[in-house]
């Protein structure tokens, strides 16, 4: 019998930073790549890959410049592999656009560099996104390597397997059983050889039946290239003839397993894969540290939402595209979306160094934003004539309530159509500023002036907005929008829904007549675990406020009513309370709930000061369902059953983790009884549960501890670092915290439809007024700006793109390398096609490079990319 090769890869996993700080990973990186370059130089036979990312060449080159030649070479030699990946993402915690943008910029630095890594590799994250494989054909990757999510079941025959999409696509993979580090340790001492090394190679080989072939990585986290690996290989070979062992790496391996043993590997398995058995997934992970997933939320949605699509209308009229200020706010982003980074599993010291990483990009995209407007509305309007400008970003018609803050010297003021038709509105707030005063130059010398105040209103307005574009309305003097009255009524309705508080409950009647005697409550339970995972206290249960609701105050207009309420019940301080039930202290959470005329759409706002320490809160929605819940993922929902069969006996079963069906979701979950539907869209928040009998919606974790040993639901050793106790005080989430989402209950069960809300909810709308009472509400309002003459005398109303309601967008923005709009939609229904009055220029590749067939045609669950020519429509 044949001996079976077994390649030995050198890798090193490179976090950006965890329990340690960016800088100490920063100082250990360039003694890593100048170690790495000169083994290479000696030794042109040996391969090393870093980690397959490319921040890693950004970070290294920022203060060893004058290594960029030496390290193209290494790198076009494919010694030394970089990419596919800017950085290594945790893909079930951010949007699936962050994971397309993530690998736009890794494989083009990569490119530049010499040579991108041609597999989707993924060694480390917790869980492997839906629609992985197609984003991977996206980039012509057509391998893919990674660790955790598989069940043992699936890979039985092999460790190599075909993985599909839900749209079909495919690549060929492999499965890392043993993680990214069995070969860490390698030597050919006779006493490890014999009981570590070749016990482990058999195990592998008994479980690739199919190939002949055997990975063994040899690696680990912040690892150095070893200069000793060739010789021990040599050796390896020489002590024993049981296999043939090879320094490789991850390209050469997957080429000549598929193409000497492709035939024999007909396995398959599709969609997500976020199985605990093998490898830990930590579920839980993505409620921690929430404060992380909502400022990596809020920029996303920023620059993905609003700040390229106005780009791309300030471009259309020939103003510059700020390119290189998008991929650098881009990049910090990624940065704070890197494993790790984004699950919250950090030292404190690192979260703070990630949130103020987000607060800059946030920052950077809103200056953008804040030019971009001034310019376009300078160019749209006259001075001081009173106009505000609302910017559809969206390209499709949409009749929605947006929020309006005007800045006047009127009290008494109202929005209109340019026609003069008062839009339905309301007047939520008003409050009268200060002037200040002005510093004016005389021939005595400086003198202190006080300007006249001014008022501040927040309006609610409904504009009917006809595509990507923007539409011009005016603020009428002497004449009163709609004031929100305060009502002492225990109820607020509108067409769809009425909402009322009764015995302490919240309780909500939909349009059908159909009641839910309890609408929501909230959950608090004592959280026994880390930073990694929650953990049950044992005999402990949670408590809820189910009847402890109490109205707070209402207001009521013909276009919004909303009603403030209070739940308030004891809970114990801490973990220590919990177990002696010592339940002293008071948790108290405000809920704002918002109804706007003619939506199906429940605005919910939580509020609450968190004083408690080691617990989970959530929001439990009371329903009946089918024993599923919906959650869309990418471009489709995936649906998932509210119980693992495996959780009566997963530690029978060797689980690495108890399979507890919490799940992730990008932007929406619903569950149906059959015929109805309800569920809760949100961004920022990632994390859910579903029982025959709820739908449960996480808020946050509150922990104080990196890792622990020996979780109720996750037995044995602490993930992370487990030699050392690191004590994460802010991840207990003391303060202030607001969570903002919104619930429906449709009268059908068409995922479609939920789709479209979750469009409807998203902030793609933006108003500006050109006014110079108010400069601080925006950054950069006080500085002077100059006018592009490209801006100037432009129309007072423009449609450029209005696309048909069964597709939903992704993106809209200029092409990464040169002139030219992109737009990416999907279709999560039925095929359908672009239709024919959109002027495609070609299809594109996600790479943003020419597909061989232009076809308009978009399959079920399916995304596609164009490059389109905008038509003005005035």
């Amino acid at each position: 019998m044949a001996r079976k090769t077994v390649y030995v890869v050198p890798h090193t996993h490179w976090d950006h930073e965890w329990y340690f700080s960016e800088d100490d990973s920063a100082s250990l990186l360039y003694e890593a790549v100048d170690e790495a370059l000169t083994v290479l130089a000696k030794n042109e036979t040996y391969r090393f890959t870093f980690d397959g990312q490319t921040s890693v060449i950004d970070d290294y080159l920022k203060l060893r410049p004058e290594q960029r030649e030496r390290l193209t070479k290494a790198i076009q030699r494919k010694q030394l592999f970089v990419g596919p990946w800017y950085t290594q993402t945790d893909t079930l915690m951010v949007d699936t656009e962050s994971i397309i943008r993530n690998l736009l910029i890794g494989t083009r630095e990569a490119g530049r560099m010499g040579h991108c890594l041609q597999i989707g590799y993924l060694p480390d994250i917790f869980g492997q996104h839906a629609y992985l494989p197609a984003i991977f054909n996206g980039f012509g990757l057509k391998y893919s390597i990674f660790q955790r999510g598989v069940r043992t079941d699936q890979i039985s025959e092999d460790l190599n397997f075909v993985w599909s999409a839900p749209n079909g696509d495919s690549v060929r993979a492999n499965n890392l059983f043993f993680g990214y580090g069995p070969g860490k340790y390698l030597t050919a001492e006779k006493a490890y050889v014999t009981t570590s090394l070749l016990p482990l190679v058999k195990s592998l080989e008994a479980k690739n039946r199919h190939s002949d072939r055997l990975l063994l990585p040899a690696g680990g986290d912040q690892i150095f290239i070893r200069r000793t690996l060739p010789s021990i290989i040599d050796q390896l070979n020489r002590f024993q003839q049981d296999y043939r062992f090879v320094l490789a790496d991850y390209e050469r391996f997957m080429n000549d397993t598929w193409e000497n043993d492709g035939a024999r590997l007909n396995n398959r398995i599709c969609g997500e894969l976020i199985a605990g058995q093998k490898s830990r997934i930590h579920q839980s992970v993505r409620s921690q540290r929430i404060d992380v997933k909502m400022a990596a939320a809020g920029v996303e949605e920023k620059i993905y939402y609003q700040l390229e699509p106005l780009a791309v209308l300030a471009h259309h009229f020939g103003r510059y595209y700020p390119q290189a200020q998008i991929e650098a706010m881009l990049k910090r982003l990624l940065e704070s979306e890197a494993h790790d980074s984004i699950s919250g599993c950090n030292s404190d010291e690192t979260n703070r160094t990630i949130l103020e990483r987000l607060r800059k990009a946030e920052r950077m995209a809103d200056d953008q934003i804040n030019i971009l407007e001034k310019q376009l509305v300078r160019g749209i309007v006259a001075p001081n004539t009173g106009n505000v400008v609302v910017f559809n970003l969206l390209p499709k018609a949409i009749v929605k309530v947006l929020r309006f803050v005007l800045f006047t010297r009127d009290p008494q003021i109202a929005l209109t159509s340019e026609d003069g038709r008062t839009l339905p509105q309301t007047l939520i707030e008003q409050s009268y500023l200060s002037g200040g005063k002005q510093v004016e130059m005389t021939a005595q010398g400086e003198k202190e002036v006080e300007l006249p105040g001014y008022y501040r209103s927040e309006i609610l307005a409904e504009v009917a907005l006809h595509g990507f574009g923007y539409s011009r309305y005016c603020i009428q003097k002497n004449q009163q929008a709609e004031k929100l009255r305060p009502s002492r009524s225990q109820s607020i309705e509108n067409q769809y829904y009425r909402i009322l508080v009764e015995d302490g409950q919240v309780k909500i009647i939909n349009r059908q007549n159909r009641q839910k005697r309890t609408f929501f409550y909230f959950e608090d339970q004592p959280d026994a675990g880390d930073s990694y995972d929650f953990s049950p206290l044992k005999h402990n249960q949670p408590v809820h406020f189910s009847t402890a609701a109490r109205v707070i105050r209402s207001g009521i207009s013909e276009l919004y009513q909303t009603m403030t309420v209070v739940h308030r019940i004891r809970v114990a301080p801490d973990l220590e309370g919990s177990r002696s039930a010592d339940f002293d202290r008071w948790l108290m959470i405000t809920t704002t709930i918002g109804l706007t005329h003619r939506s199906d759409v429940i605005h919910l706002e939580h509020r609450l000061v968190n004083a408690i320490k080691d617990h989970r809160v959530r929001v439990v929605f009371p329903n009946d369902n089918n024993g599923f819940s919906y959650a869309d993922e990418g471009y489709c929902t995936i649906r998932r059953k509210n119980k693992d069969e495996a959780l009566t006996d997963w530690k029978d079963k060797h689980y690495a983790e108890a399979p507890v069906s919490i799940y992730p979701f990008e932007h929406f979950v619903f569950t149906t009884d059959g015929s109805s539907s309800t569920g809760v869209i949100a961004h920022d928040l990632k994390e859910y549960q579903s029982t025959d009998q709820q739908l449960i919606l996480t808020l946050f974790r509150s922990v104080g501890v990196l890792g622990k040993d020996n979780l109720a639901w996750r037995p044995g050793r602490a993930s992370g670092i487990n030699t050392k106790r690191v004590e994460t005080p802010d991840a207990q989430m003391q303060g202030r915290l607001t969570f903002r989402y919104a619930y429906r209950w449709d009268d059908t069960a068409n995922e479609s439809r939920w789709f479209a809300a979750t469009e409807h909810v998203q902030a793609r709308q933006r108003s500006y007024q050109l006014q110079s009472l108010n400069t601080y509400e925006q950054r950069l309002e006080r500085f002077e700006l100059p006018q592009p003459d490209a801006l100037n005398h432009l129309p007072a109303h423009i449609n450029l793109l209005t696309l048909q309601e069964n597709l939903y967008i992704a993106a809209l923005k200029k092409l990464a390398d040169r002139d030219g709009v992109l737009i990416r939609v999907f279709n999560p229904g039925v095929e359908t096609a672009l239709q024919r009055d959109v002027d495609v220029v070609r299809r594109l590749k996600l790479a943003e490079i020419a597909e061989p067939e232009a076809k308009r045609s978009i399959a079920a669950k399916d995304v596609a990319t164009f490059e389109i020519r905008l038509r003005e429509e005035g």
